[in-house]
């Protein structure tokens, strides 16, 4: 190559530019897990973790003490005392392997603008953000798996699946309430709040409110210990979410292979031992061994390397996030609270109202009620008001129920509370005309059986408003009669087959003989 072509080559420099191609989240529930592991009055004992942590290839249990429900205080002294015997269990607790690694080429580095420190520190990251992730999402299943059951007072919440819920308005009281509830099932200490960024932007709100605003809401959240989350999701229709735990009632215990324990070293190079994650602040198990191979087919920039020296670099480590023990979920309060917070409806206006009619006509003492149908159909507020433009002549109701007082039209009219939109119906309102008799089209016939004839009925007065019967026979082996009164000859024999006024329950009957076809 000539000095020009050298020259013309492209220039690079190294820089920090793919800085945000691995970025740290936020892991607040690992964080309060992990806080928690060290409180003194934590349910963490320095046997427990000293043992855990050597206890690879066994079981881990831990004794307790079963709540007793069956405690009575007497009023009388007795010179017998009874026996009161505590029950116990065996706790067993489950960890979960997380193993990783990766390899480190030297010589691909020669020539090459990128250190082998920068890809060390590269991969070992890329990992260790992932492990973070994956350490948040089961501290967040722990504590929804563990979630109170139990509300002795919820005070203006709601409980919907174990969950406390908070509506829009109530955002800015549920923070400080939470140590209420918390309270009112007997736990008192330290609380530790984590939430996701719905929450931290409602505790940010109530921190605008200073001391020389309108109203000081520091106390709302100023006692607990925060820690915020991005693996804590919302549910529909929720703005945040998040746990309220007592201190000293979560815990994570960890435990390395026993060859990291031991900080073996074989002939052949490989080396196991014990370090801590930075970030996490849990320790690792470590493995590492160096070997030659051909590496040739990774890239054309390594195509000579057929015989490499390639370092491996191996982590691994188990996590059990552990809780109090609870002998009574469905009976106990658990010190664990879930909550969340509803989103704010958004107003939508009402454009218009339609009557489902434009007319009606009802007698006089009769009812119908009439249907509107709001505009848009998601309108927040559906309220409508009625009035008749005549009383004397029909009445309306709050549900929009018309009543039929005199002879004449009165106009109803329905109107959105919201914006005053309007639609009208016009009701007639006519006397009612009462039955006087009734009487058939036959008193007597004959059919052949298998055929039919249709009965119909004469109304006095001929206008009498309620023109409805209903039909009956006396013996449906010989015929039957439907709603129409359609008579069908069944068998051989004799019927009467009866109508009977709707109204004052007139009534007029027709023999029905059958004979055989």
């Amino acid at each position: 190559m000539s000095l020009i072509n050298t020259r013309m080559q492209n220039i690079r420099a190294n820089s920090n530019f793919d800085k945000n191609e691995y970025r740290p989240s936020r892991y607040g529930a690992f964080d309060m897990f992990m806080m928690q592991t060290n409180d003194p009055a934590g349910i963490i004992s320095d046997e427990l973790e000293q043992k855990a942590f050597r206890s690879i290839g066994r079981t881990i249990q831990v004794p307790v003490i079963n709540f007793d429900a069956d405690i009575s205080i007497g009023s009388e002294r007795t010179i017998t005392i009874p026996h009161s015997e505590n029950t116990s269990a065996l706790v067993t607790i489950s960890f979960a392997t997380y193993a990783w690694g990766f390899t480190i080429i030297p010589s691909q580095h020669m020539n090459n603008e990128i250190s082998m420190q920068k890809d060390f520190e590269k991969k070992f990251i890329k990992y260790l953000y992932t492990l973070a992730g994956i350490l948040e999402s089961s501290a967040v299943a722990s504590l929804s798996a563990n979630k109170t059951q139990i509300f002795n007072d919820i005070l203006t919440y709601q409980n919907v699946a174990n969950v406390l819920g908070a509506t829009w308005p109530q955002r800015e009281t549920l923070i400080g309430d939470l140590n209420v509830i918390m309270g009112a099932n007997d736990y008192y200490g330290q609380y530790h709040l984590v939430g996701n960024a719905g929450v931290e932007s409602i505790i940010r709100k109530l921190a605008q409110h200073g001391l020389y605003n309108d109203q000081m809401k520091y106390m709302e959240y100023s006692d607990k210990i925060l820690h915020f989350s991005n693996t804590i999701s919302n549910a529909s229709n929720k703005y945040g979410s998040g746990y309220m735990v007592e201190s000293g009632n979560l815990g994570v215990l960890t435990r390395v292979e026993r060859e990291s324990i031991l900080r073996s070293v074989t002939g052949d190079g490989h080396e196991w031992d014990i370090d801590t994650l930075p970030l996490l602040g849990i320790p690792v198990g470590t493995y590492y061994y160096d070997e030659v191979e051909d590496v040739s087919t990774m890239g054309a920039h390594i195509a000579d390397l057929t015989r490499a020296r390639v370092e491996h670099y191996g982590f691994a480590v188990d996590v059990a996030f552990v809780t109090a023990y609870n002998s009574s979920p469905s009976t106990l309060a658990n010190p664990i609270l879930a909550f969340d917070i509803t989103v704010e409806s958004p107003v939508v206006d009402v454009t218009g109202v339609t009557l489902t009619k434009e007319t009606t006509t009802i007698f006089e003492g009769a009812s119908e009620t009439l249907e509107a149908v709001v505009a848009p159909v998601n309108a927040t507020n559906q309220g409508l008001t009625w009035a008749s433009s005549d009383t004397t002549v029909a009445t309306v109701d709050a549900n929009g129920t018309v009543t039929g007082v005199g002879a004449g039209t009165a106009t109803i009219t329905a109107t959105t509370v919201d914006g005053g939109e309007t639609d009208v119906c016009a009701v007639t309102v006519v006397p009612f005309v009462s039955v006087v008799d009734i009487s058939l089209s036959k008193n007597a016939t004959t059919i052949v059986a298998g055929a039919d004839e249709t009965l119909t009925v004469t109304f006095d007065p001929l206008n009498a408003s309620n023109q409805e019967v209903t039909w009956e026979s006396d013996d449906t082996e010989a015929a039957t009669v439907d709603e129409d009164g359609v008579v069908t000859a069944v068998a051989t024999g004799t019927a009467n087959i009866t109508a009977t006024s709707v109204d004052g329950s007139k009534t007029d009957a027709c023999i029905v003989t059958v004979t055989g076809a």
